[in-house]
């Protein structure tokens, strides 16, 4: 892997096939991504990870970081996984200094939809 790619789609396909596997009953599962949103390496695709996350019933919660020096986030890139199927979930944008509130924001929604 060349320094500084980033495989966004093998990363949540490894964590929901591989980590996580099948859920046991009456359990939540979260991956929670923070990225760029920008995939720039990797062999799995977009439906891949999407299948996987389903698979292992997870909830993806996409957290866009980035910053104007290099290319910024890429929130298309993160709305894909949005559009993808009901039980990959929520993006939130942010920079480093409202990155606090979004996690507070993303644990009481877990937190309702139990």
């Amino acid at each position: 892997m060349i320094a500084g790619s980033t495989a966004i789609w093998d990363a949540i396909w490894v964590t929901s096939d591989e980590v996580l596997g099948p859920a046991p009953e009456k359990t939540r599962r979260a991956i929670i991504l923070l990225s760029d949103g920008m995939n720039t390496s990797g062999r799995k695709k977009l439906d891949d990870a999407v299948q996987a996350a389903l698979k292992s019933e997870a909830i993806i919660y996409s957290v866009g970081i980035g910053d104007n020096f290099y290319s910024g986030v890429d929130k298309g890139s993160l709305n894909k996984i949005l559009q993808s199927g009901p039980a990959v979930g929520h993006i939130f944008r942010g920079t480093n200094a409202n990155f606090a509130r979004l996690l507070s924001r993303s644990r009481k929604r877990c937190d309702r939809s139990t």
